[in-house]
């Protein structure tokens, strides 16, 4: 019988190239598992004993240390128990962590502190951060882990990020609640707009259609099992399963108010809140435009109230400039793209500024600018009633 090296070939015997690729196979292949044997650590310290599997390793430049060795730097800690999950969560965020985080989601996990898990409960948090509040009840699950999410936040609410960036968004930190009976998921969204104004504005943008009025924070609103509210800087969302029942409505509820309880507000009205008329103003009507307001990409941070006066509906709205001289030019753009879009149908000199009346289909406006206002009254069908209402907004003004 051949040896294997003398046995006949079927196709006849290789070519030289053959031979040559067969045989520089072979060694590459023995080379991988000399390499493996060198540096597994299957072997224990038998390889690194041999002086010539030394003088190898040397010459290869291949560590000492074993490819599958374990290093205890590279193990998880486990989950830590229950009372104290949401430890890092009642941290606040500092700002060298903000520079830090990254354009991908931060996950951020629950830690013990040394001295156990009784001194990472009492840690004390900074007033007025809001935290995903452990509620106390061993039926809903607070949130182990938050992820972070800034100039990523498309990764999160994609389509919609640009009109939080209007708002002058900051961060936005994502935690998950579990209802363990029904083995539901409560995603909690806590978005840092920066300013009161940018959270309300945004919540007044978002909200929108039939909702259920709630007391909750500033203001908050229930639809089927979400809840959405503002409070100080912050911007609240709890989103509960789509198929929701009265169960899930409540345990959205309490979660809501748990992190409520957890932002600090002084609740300050807005200078326009003071400012726009008490009289004729429908409930919670206050919004905030950041930009483009009218329609026009050069109005910015105004504000805008809704109003009802014997059945007939309109909105006054104002904003400050930086000095009459801004609002006078705010005032003379106003004029020319209605001139160029609308109908004008009078412009004249009036107590510290100028007052226009338009009209566009059907629908009157009064605009005027005073000192630093620039503000006035739209959306009404009757002519009489915006001047009567604008000219009164616009005498209660001071002129400085």
């Amino acid at each position: 019988m051949p040896t294997f090296l003398g046995r006949r070939y079927t196709r006849g015997k290789p070519g030289r190239m053959e031979q040559v690729l067969g045989a520089a196979l072979l060694i590459f292949v023995a080379a991988i598992g000399l390499t493996f044997g060198l540096t597994s650590g299957l072997f224990g310290q038998q390889a690194s004993r041999s002086p010539l599997a030394w003088a190898a390793k040397r010459v290869l430049g291949i560590s000492d240390r074993p490819l599958f060795a374990l290093d205890l730097a590279d193990t998880q800690s486990p989950a830590p128990p229950g009372e104290v999950r949401v430890a890092e969560a009642t941290l606040p965020t500092t700002l060298n962590e903000r520079e830090r985080t990254t354009p991908k989601a931060t996950t951020v996990p629950n830690k013990v502190d040394q001295a156990g898990p009784k001194a990472a409960s009492q840690a004390a948090p900074a007033a007025g951060r809001p935290r995903f509040a452990d509620l106390g009840d061993p039926q809903i699950a607070s949130p182990i882990q938050i992820d972070r999410y800034t100039d990523n936040l498309y990764e999160k609410i994609d389509g919609r990020e640009p009109q939080y960036r209007q708002f002058g968004f900051v961060e936005l930190r994502v935690g998950q609640y579990q209802y363990v009976p029904g083995k539901m998921v409560f995603d909690a969204y806590i978005f840092d707009m920066g300013e009161p104004v940018n959270a309300m504005g945004i919540y007044m943008t978002e909200k929108s259609g039939s909702v259920h009025a709630m007391n909750l924070g500033r203001e908050g609103y229930a639809s089927g099992a979400s809840v959405y509210f503002w409070k100080s800087r912050y911007y609240v969302n709890i989103l509960g399963p789509a198929d929701a029942d009265e169960q899930a409505a409540k345990v959205a509820e309490r979660i809501a108010r748990g992190i409520d309880a957890t932002i600090a507000d002084t609740r300050e009205p807005f200078w326009a809140d003071k400012i726009l008329p008490a009289g004729d103003r429908e409930a919670n009507s206050l919004s905030y435009r950041a930009s483009s307001g009218l329609g026009f990409d050069f109005l910015q941070r105004m504000f805008v109230a809704n109003y009802k006066t014997a059945g007939k509906t309109y909105q006054m709205y104002v904003l400050r400039a930086d000095s009459p001289a801004a609002a006078r030019g705010l005032f003379d753009k106003f004029a020319e793209a209605t001139a160029k879009y609308d109908k004008v149908l009078s412009r004249s000199a009036s107590p510290g500024g100028q007052t226009l009346v338009s009209e566009s289909m059907g629908s009157f406006g009064v605009t005027f600018c005073k000192g630093i206002y620039f503000g006035g009254v739209a959306e009404c069908e009757d002519r009489a009633l915006v001047e009567q209402k604008a000219a009164a907004f616009r005498d209660g003004l001071p002129e400085k």
